[in-house]
């Protein structure tokens, strides 16, 4: 979910409305503030870190079930369910290991694991390298998840989006 494209999009609505209605990508940009704020409250509250399997339950559900909605279904409303799903993961997967992740931004994720295996490159700290791996580590899952769900796109067609949002969900 892409929430800079989305802001940028609010921004063009409110002054071109003929290219995009303001409201359209205003709706996931807010079910994505709501999803952090649902984690930001659920470890508030309980006293304990971001609820990941929870949220990792709730993002396969939303999957399973958006891949079930029937075509005719107002892509606002599946855009901003999946938008809220994505905002519950960025806020509940801050750490992947020892790196601190960001579960969906990859040019970021991308540079800190160049960063970070540079780093344990010229470095004897054992730390360094530790960090480096758990960056390629999760870097790789990213990347195999992509690949897989592109293949099984192709293989089943892009109507299907059951197994195709399963993987990525993986």
């Amino acid at each position: 979910q892409a929430m800079t494209g989305n802001l940028v999009l609010i921004a063009i609505g409110a002054f071109e409305p003929s290219i995009v209605a303001f409201w359209r990508p205003l709706v996931p940009y807010a079910a994505f503030m709501v999803g952090v704020a649902v984690v930001w409250g659920w470890s508030r509250r309980r006293g304990t870190p971001a609820p990941q399997l929870a949220t990792l339950g709730l993002l396969v559900g939303v999957l399973v079930v958006v891949g079930f909605v029937p075509a005719g279904t107002l892509s606002v409303v599946v855009t901003a369910v999946i938008a809220f799903a994505a905002g519950m993961q960025i806020a509940a997967f801050r750490d992947v290991g020892r790196a601190a992740f960001t579960t969906t931004v990859m040019t970021t994720n991308s540079m800190k694991t160049v960063n970070a295996a540079l780093t344990a490159l010229t470095s004897a700290d054992v730390e360094d390298r530790a960090v480096a791996r758990s960056y390629a580590t999760a870097l790789a899952g990213f990347v195999a998840g992509a690949f897989l769900g592109a293949f099984l796109t192709t293989r089943w067609g892009e109507r299907d989006r059951t197994r195709p949002a399963l993987v990525d969900s993986l």
